[in-house]
């Protein structure tokens, strides 16, 4: 006997589809609901921060030309600023004759210290040398001691010399002298006269260098790719080797910072899910990171719609809100936000 089973299963699909769609409306009243009543945090002062990265000047100088304004994007190696560096033509050729002499006297260190020492015997001198003589000997003793204090003649030499105007000046007085003969003694140089003239040619290579590298340092790149702020500086400044001169944000590490006091900051957890408004556009993101409270910096809490803001000098806290990974160009560092985060759930 055949049983038609037919309405049977028509009662079943309709009744369950109805009971499908009643589920499903109850599932999304659920949700309805408990997203209209799920607390919030709502932080209005939120905004852009990222890891800032300070350009400084490479000589001292004066800033001649700034080529970038103020919160302008820049690019790795784009020139952001000209120098005029204080360094002549004439302080390199000091500084290159200054490393000759260092040098030279290096040489003469290695060479040994040559001593005159005196021999019996001498040229003789006859008595009655006429004033003429004298001031020959004179001239000619003054002459060596010029060449001699230039490094031309060595101090033998210049011994003889003076040896020979103190015969004939002695002559001249009626007596009849003998001048004395010399010899050559040369001394080895002890270690430490040739480390220290070692040492006096790298100092005059360091500062001839430096001063050449700082006469190419006319102009500042940028050494990252951001947006970049002013200093204090600016056109016509007097600038220090090393000074800060602009800041860069790191266009390639931003993030939304929060500020939250002591109290907000123990509703707030690592991964966190943080709905944001930055320019109009809605935005999500999840806590990266939270900083532990400090009070040295004095900052004021984020202002939130669940709690007043925190007095001066209470204890601050950061927390890192993630960006998405296609954010645009216009989101850069101290854009503002407004923030939401929520409490429960």
């Amino acid at each position: 006997m055949e049983v038609d089973i037919s309405k049977k299963v028509n009662r079943i699909v309709v009744f369950g589809l109805a009971g499908i769609v009643a589920a499903a409306l109850i599932c999304s009243a659920a949700v309805w609901f408990w997203h209209s009543h799920r607390a919030y945090m709502t932080v209005k002062d939120a905004k852009i921060a990222s890891t800032m990265v300070s350009v400084k000047a490479q000589a001292p100088g004066t800033i001649e030309e700034i080529l970038v304004a103020d919160g302008d994007a820049v690019s790795p190696g784009e020139v952001i600023a000209k120098i005029k560096v204080k360094v002549s033509d004439e302080q390199i050729k000091q500084l290159e004759q200054s490393l000759d002499l260092a040098k030279k006297h290096y040489t003469e260190v290695l060479a040994g210290t040559t001593v005159a020492k005196p021999v019996s015997g001498g040229t003789a001198v006859d008595a009655g040398a006429s004033q003429a003589d004298v001031d020959r000997a004179a001239k000619t003793r003054d002459r060596m001691q010029q060449l001699y204090a230039i490094g031309a003649i060595s101090a033998v030499r210049y011994q003889q010399a003076e040896a020979q105007y103190e015969a004939v000046a002695a002559a001249a007085g009626g007596s009849q002298e003998s001048a004395p003969s010399y010899e050559s003694v040369s001394t080895p140089s002890s270690p430490e006269a040739i480390k220290a003239a070692q040492t006096q040619i790298n100092q005059a290579q360091l500062a001839l260098d430096t001063a050449k590298k700082n006469m190419e340092a006319t102009e500042i790149t940028a050494p990252i790719a951001g947006t970049l702020y002013y200093t204090e500086a600016k056109a016509g400044t007097d600038i220090a080797e090393g000074q800060p001169i602009f800041n860069i944000g790191d266009a390639a590490n931003i993030w939304l910072e929060l500020s939250l006091t002591k109290e907000q900051k123990d509703a707030v957890r690592l991964g966190q899910f943080v709905s944001y408004t930055i320019d109009g556009k809605d935005m999500q993101g999840t806590v990266l990171d939270i900083e532990e409270p400090k009070a040295a910096e004095q900052s004021d809490a984020g202002a939130t719609e669940n709690a007043p803001a925190a007095d001066a000098g209470a204890d601050t806290v950061k927390v890192k809100v993630s960006l998405p990974s296609d954010v645009s160009d216009d989101i850069k560092p101290g854009v503002a936000a407004i923030a939401r985060i929520a409490l429960n759930g």
